[in-house]
């Protein structure tokens, strides 16, 4: 005889793991200036030094085609920069994501950190339909974009 209580509930299911994709994009939407669907096409590595701490860390510069913008310019094409630590593989996957990424002051976008890529599905994409003209078309607060 098995017994299974709350452990066999607790247990996350492929419907649950979507529901959090859709609560961080839901969050991610109100706190970055740049929401699109995209597909990976490129990346580099290019080692920096931290002026403030003259740590070496890595900077990787990603290019992707814009397959829809929900937020922020319309570009047919953008990069972005991750900055990650110096021994950090530059790997891309060519499966299209939805992104959430921050804009500098010289108008680079960026990438604010964990949480800020999301799957493509039945239910992220439901949401970014449900919500063009509500959450989508507000100023962001910007609050993930402290750089």
């Amino acid at each position: 005889m098995t017994i299974c209580m709350a452990a066999c509930q607790a247990k996350p299911s492929a419907d649950d793991s979507s529901d959090y994709a859709v609560m961080g994009l839901a969050e991610a939407a109100v706190h970055t200036p740049y929401l699109a669907k995209i597909q990976h096409v490129n990346v580099a590595l290019e080692l920096a030094i931290d002026p403030k701490t003259q740590e070496e860390y890595a900077r990787h510069i990603y290019i992707a085609d814009v397959l829809t913008t929900y937020r922020g310019k319309h570009l047919a094409k953008i990069s972005y920069v991750a900055r990650t630590e110096k021994d950090d593989e530059a790997l891309i996957d060519k499966t299209p994501v939805i992104v959430a990424l921050c804009l500098d002051d010289f108008g680079q976008l960026y990438w604010p950190g964990t949480g800020s890529q999301f799957p493509v599905n039945a239910k992220t994409e439901m949401w970014l339909s449900n919500h063009q003209t509500t959450t989508l078309q507000q100023q962001s607060k910007n609050s993930w974009c402290q750089q």
